[in-house]
């Protein structure tokens, strides 16, 4: 049986054989692949040492190798971008309270995050 997007479908992998189903381009089934292991994006503003040790910790706790199946992505919030947020799956928020309310640079990344 010949594939739709050239070949015969014998030769291709399941996912290839997959995508092609819902007429998908062939290349698309990489591009889902890919994207198999969630992304969880940590964006933290940590200017004291203090902070930086939660961080770690954190850091720590969501790279524990029992836990499979994800990528942990680090970004300063002054330098994080929009396209990380939507590449990720879940999101980990790190700020120090001033005043009762999140840090200059945490209301940074939402303010260009969430245009």
């Amino acid at each position: 049986m010949d594939h739709p997007y050239g070949g015969r479908a014998e030769a291709l992998d399941a996912g290839t054989r997959r995508h092609a189903a819902r007429g998908m381009p062939a290349g698309a089934a990489h591009f889902w692949q890919r994207e198999a292991m969630a992304i969880l994006l940590v964006v933290h503003h940590t200017p004291s040492p203090t902070l930086a040790e939660m961080l770690e910790a954190t850091l720590a706790g969501a790279r524990d190798p029992e836990i499979e199946g994800v990528e942990v992505r680090v970004r300063a919030a002054l330098t994080c971008s929009p396209v990380e947020v939507l590449e990720a799956d879940g999101y980990l928020l790190g700020t120090p309270a001033n005043l009762g309310y999140m840090s200059g640079a945490l209301k940074h990344f939402f303010d260009l995050s969430c245009r």
